[in-house]
């Protein structure tokens, strides 16, 4: 019998593509395992609380009302309450989907006392607001930022949530949509009110 030729570098070089697709679809079902033990495990509450000691002061700023329109609001003024600052805008695909979940919470009655709720809208113009909230019959007063407080507080994204304590220090922070269910941004504000 003859002795086979070892393969040539030419062969194995064909199975490259097998491994590179094989790494991707273990890549992917590792994803989607993980997605759904976190599903299954009740969700995990995307955003980051920071330690009493690590809190950096909420910067002062006026939001101006409007829809309705109404009076400016110094958030200064509402130190000693906690304050949920929820920045959205009309143009933002994951924060019109967000919206009424947020809103649904800032009207369901279970907000405790001495809890101040904030939706800051960040498009360039407020005539666009009007529009979209036709459809969110229980939306919150929707404000617009005039103090730079986007940039004070480096939100480079949006819908981005941010909860501040009673001292007026920013306690909890999210990026991206949020839980706004039970388990979600409401025990944080619930839990920061307690405090």
């Amino acid at each position: 019998m003859a002795a086979q030729p070892p393969p040539s570098a030419a062969n194995r070089g064909s199975m490259v593509p097998f491994f590179v697709v094989l790494a991707v679809a273990l890549g992917l079902l590792m994803v989607y395992l993980l997605f759904m033990l976190g599903k299954a495990a009740g969700g995990v509450l995307r955003g980051s609380a920071m330690e009493a000691g690590d809190r950096r002061a909420l910067p002062p700023a006026v939001l101006i009302p409007v829809v309705p329109s109404g009076e400016p609001v110094e958030l200064m003024a509402y130190r000693g309450d906690v304050q949920v600052l929820h920045f959205w805008a009309t143009w933002c695909g994951p924060c019109l989907k967000e919206y009424p979940d947020f809103a649904d919470y800032a009207s369901s009655g279970h907000v405790p006392a001495g809890v101040q709720i904030y939706a800051i809208s960040l498009d360039d113009a407020a005539e666009v607001i009007p529009p979209f909230l036709s459809g969110v019959p229980n939306s919150p007063v929707v404000y617009m930022d005039q103090s730079g407080l986007v940039d004070q507080l480096q939100i480079t994204s949006i819908p981005t949530t941010i909860v501040v304590d009673k001292a007026g220090r920013i306690a909890w922070r999210s990026s991206g949509m949020a839980d706004w269910s039970e388990r979600g941004v409401p025990r944080v504000v619930e839990e920061l009110a307690g405090e």
